[in-house]
């Protein structure tokens, strides 16, 4: 996630002061979520690990379940917060008005993948807990550069493609 957020920046980087702005400040919604996130997948992963070792499946589904519910509990509240009223999260981290609409469109943009955020972090913390490592290991180089090449084409308009600027991200 961190290398994703370090490419979206060089590319918006080229859009001016008020696009790096607006990104960094849409950024810090979906941040702090994925530190509660984190928390959540962290305790279920420690579960998670002595039920795969102790081969009890059940226990397992039963941790894997906890942490979608609670998952998405968090995700959607930050994602109703980020369609209701991103220019009053936005506005929580600054008070530049332009930087506030530019934040705004993003954190709309993102909020619509929180929930699948959740869901990917969960597979991933259950797998590398169960002994999968290389399942979320590749899946995350995968969409390094899948979400490279896509956001080159969408914010720059490439091929033929409207361009998009910070929406493109």
């Amino acid at each position: 996630q961190s290398f994703l957020g370090i490419i979206d920046q060089i590319m918006v980087g080229q859009l001016g002061e008020v696009a790096v702005a607006g990104v960094g400040i849409g950024n810090r919604p979906s941040f702090i979520m994925l530190y509660a996130l984190f928390g959540i997948t962290t305790a279920a992963s420690i579960y998670a690990s002595q039920y795969a070792g102790s081969g009890e499946k059940g226990g397992l589904g039963k941790v894997m379940q906890s942490t979608f519910v609670s998952g998405f509990a968090v995700a959607l509240v930050f994602a109703s917060a980020g369609l209701a009223a991103p220019e009053a999260l936005a506005s929580l981290f600054t008070s530049d008005s332009s930087v506030v609409g530019a934040g705004a469109n993003f954190i709309r943009i993102t909020a619509l993948s929180y929930l699948p955020l959740m869901v990917t972090l969960s597979c991933s913390s259950m797998l590398r807990s169960t002994g999968y490592a290389h399942v979320p290991l590749f899946t995350g180089m995968g969409s390094v550069v899948v979400n490279t090449g896509l956001n080159a084409v969408l914010i720059f308009g490439l091929f033929g493609f409207p361009s998009l600027g910070v929406a493109g991200t």
